[in-house]
């Protein structure tokens, strides 16, 4: 199971694991300010059951709202890295906000399927950000 990332109008998509989507967002929250990306790097250690779970979140939560408040972070960013990994979506605005923030950002890595020849990287993932720009429409992923 993955996440489809694609872009409203034009349809072209890029397939990215369900690791390769929060690293994903997660470099986009670094980029978008050191203190937003570390806060946001928490989300890797919450704990998975109990109260322990609600009480993170709540922290997590209050925290976030602050980010927001000091203007440390953008409520487009904040809105594409905090959404469900499943039927999300940002506008054309968040996309090229998100463009703006990534700037010359690159990397080997891959995000997608490595057994696959349309292995999905971070190019693919910018490339797409700006057909949503280019065309005015939304970045959705399911």
């Amino acid at each position: 199971m993955g996440v489809t990332i694609y872009c409203e109008k034009s349809r072209e998509v890029i397939d990215v694991t369900m690791s390769g989507f929060f690293r994903l967002r997660m470099k986009a929250a670094e980029l978008a300010g050191k203190e937003w990306g570390a806060h946001y790097a928490k989300l890797a250690n919450a704990p998975l059951f109990g109260s322990s779970r609600t009480d993170f979140f709540n922290a997590f939560d209050d925290k976030t709202d602050d980010l927001l408040a000091q203007c440390a972070v953008s409520v487009n960013i904040a809105s594409f890295c905090l959404q469900s990994d499943c039927g999300g979506h940002v506008g054309p605005r968040t996309c090229k906000e998100i463009l703006d923030v990534i700037g010359d950002y690159d990397d080997d890595l891959p995000y997608g399927y490595t057994g696959r020849a349309d292995c999905a990287t971070f190019s693919d993932f910018k490339r797409l950000l700006g057909e949503c720009v280019k065309n005015k429409c939304d970045l959705v992923w399911d």
